[in-house]
């Protein structure tokens, strides 16, 4: 799996003022198990950090949700040939029945085919990306089971194409988006509420996908002209969220807040009010508390600060301590209550360590924070340890960004000024 902020989740990390800051996959595999499987897919994005491998109660949940879901469409399908076998029998005459089976209830039989078939597809695409965390072997032959159905009902075709996307993101990247352009135009011809939510889904991990490739001016368009609109026409209130944060990371890395701030706060607005993610929400919810205490909008701050801790106590053991203690290190930094900001950064590393993930960008964003906690303070020794020792290890990385190099010349320069290092700091 290729080495990717939730978030759906949430991603590729910017080292910056705040905390995480685009899409990673190993959050996403995360914050992606909590809500349902059906829910979850109109959240998934796909990320850029490697997954974690301990994803067996991921897959049960899924495989528990599939067989509730198979069932729920069948008796659907069931009521629908039922209703389609009344209007058939009701009708004495012969050329009344002839008509009624002409003009409703074959239309209404071949409806309960196609619902049965969509959902034994949809299990399946859905089994293939979350066995994808974990057993490719496996995720690969759930993905075929799926394709073999593509002739079953229209959907099911560009749903394919979709989630072999999906699948080769981590192997050939020109190939996934190639897969999900194509499912992308096939869906835009199909009117339904399915297909315009798969379609915006389809549109995200387009831009997902781009932003891989640096191609940051082609995914924000993509978000705001394509992908966006789509969800909103489908009503989808959990895309139509995720949409909103990845938007809003794009100007967080850019260190737009003000326009930050609007999309992660419109993105929690819709994200709460549909079967969300906890995960996705909780990223939303790290990175709008900084970009407001960035703007110096210290009250809303708080007050959001209080709606995180009653939504932490509500998913307590749904999300990592890791980001708990993150966002309050991150709080109390601009409180300037440095030694309670340290005292939560290191209890976010030493939990970070516990879940065995060595990835150097993702510590190294942890060792970022603890230097600025100590720049604030004036401890310039510390940070420079930090900063020399642990920060500069995840630019050997291959998922490390020009932005990461700015930041981390930008803190060797406040550094070696608070030193009096003048000469360093000037080079």
């Amino acid at each position: 799996k290729k080495s990717m902020l939730p978030i759906d989740s949430p991603k590729r990390e910017e080292l910056q003022e705040g905390s995480s800051s685009t899409d990673s996959k190993s959050n996403t595999a995360q914050r992606e198990t909590s809500a349902k499987a059906e829910d979850a897919a109109k959240n998934l994005t796909r990320d850029q950090k490697s997954p974690k491998d301990d994803n067996k109660g991921k897959i049960d949940q899924v495989k528990d949700y599939a067989r509730e879901k198979i069932d729920e469409i069948k008796h659907k399908a069931e009521d629908l040939t039922n209703e389609a076998k009344e209007k058939l029998h009701l009708k004495s005459d012969k050329s009344q029945a002839k008509e009624t089976k002409e003009k409703g209830g074959e239309s209404l039989l071949d409806k309960a085919e196609h619902l049965k078939d969509e959902a034994k597809a949809f299990v399946l695409f859905e089994l293939s990306y979350y066995y994808s965390f974990s057993d490719s072997t496996k995720a690969h032959q759930y993905l075929n089971q799926g394709l073999a159905m593509k002739d079953k009902a229209p959907i099911i075709g560009s749903m394919g194409k979709f989630y072999e996307g999906m699948f080769y993101m981590d192997y050939d990247l020109n190939k996934a988006i190639g897969l999900m352009e194509m499912a992308e135009v096939e869906l835009a011809k199909i009117n339904s509420i399915q297909a315009k939510r798969l379609r915006a889904r389809t549109l995200n991990n387009i831009a997902t996908a781009y932003q891989w490739q640096d191609k940051h001016v082609k995914m924000l368009d993509i978000l705001i002209n394509k992908a966006l609109p789509v969800a909103l026409e489908a009503k989808d209130d959990v895309i139509t969220g995720n949409i909103h944060y990845k938007i809003g990371i794009n100007f967080w890395n850019n260190l737009q807040y003000a326009e930050a701030n609007r999309y992660f706060s419109d993105a929690l607005a819709y994200l709460k009010k549909g079967n969300y993610d906890p995960l996705t929400l909780n990223e939303v919810y790290k990175l709008l508390i900084v970009s407001l205490h960035a703007m110096k909008e210290k009250d809303k701050a708080k007050a959001l600060m209080a709606d995180f801790e009653r939504f932490s106590k509500k998913h307590k053991g749904e999300i990592p301590l890791k980001d708990y203690y993150f966002v309050h290190a991150v709080h109390d930094r601009f409180e300037k209550n440095f030694d309670q900001s340290l005292k939560y950064m290191d209890l976010a590393i030493e939990e970070f360590k516990k879940m065995g993930n060595t990835h150097p960008r993702s510590i190294g964003e942890l060792y970022y924070q603890r230097t600025l906690i100590n720049i604030s303070k004036g401890d310039f020794v510390a940070a420079y340890h930090d900063l020399h020792n642990h920060v500069e290890n995840q630019l050997n990385s291959k998922g490390a960004f020009f932005q990461d190099s700015l930041n981390v010349a930008l803190s060797y320069v406040k550094v070696y000024e608070g030193l009096g290092d003048y000469k360093n700091a000037l080079a």
